[in-house]
């Protein structure tokens, strides 16, 4: 599995159960955290929780993330934008979908689709599944 990744949509990895983290976010609030001036509990409600710091906002120069892995027969790949990663609602459909990579087919099969799930995302919400197969 190869990804290229710039800003605070993620990218997770499912594994029998499992729901891995593979993308750093780039904002502001992570590079606090990563460097210990915050802790997990001040980010939620800080005043700057949503600015990024790497982005494709016409910067030609941006650095990208790269990222590799090995993937089987079983697995998922998960990306999301914040609005499901950040609400309470996402959470639980991250860790539903990691228990049970299948949901993802009840997810897209209905015409409200995502939106059952995730009945008032305070951001855009959009959720890609990839499953190997």
């Amino acid at each position: 599995m190869f990804a290229i990744h710039v800003g605070d949509g993620r990218i997770y990895h499912v594994r029998e159960g499992a729901l891995t983290q593979l993308s750093t976010d780039h904002t502001y609030l992570q590079q606090e955290l990563a460097a210990g001036r915050l802790e997990q509990s001040e980010a939620d409600d800080h005043p700057l929780r949503n600015v990024l710091t790497r982005s494709f906002l016409g910067d030609a120069a941006v650095e990208l993330d790269h990222i590799t892995g090995r993937v089987q027969r079983g697995d998922a790949i998960v990306l999301c934008t914040d609005g499901v990663w950040k609400s309470r609602d996402g959470r639980a459909l991250l860790e539903s979908l990691a228990a049970d990579p299948s949901i993802a087919d009840e997810i897209f099969s209905a015409e409200t689709g995502l939106k059952r799930f995730l009945p008032r995302p305070a951001d855009h919400a959009t959720l890609v599944v990839a499953r190997v197969l």
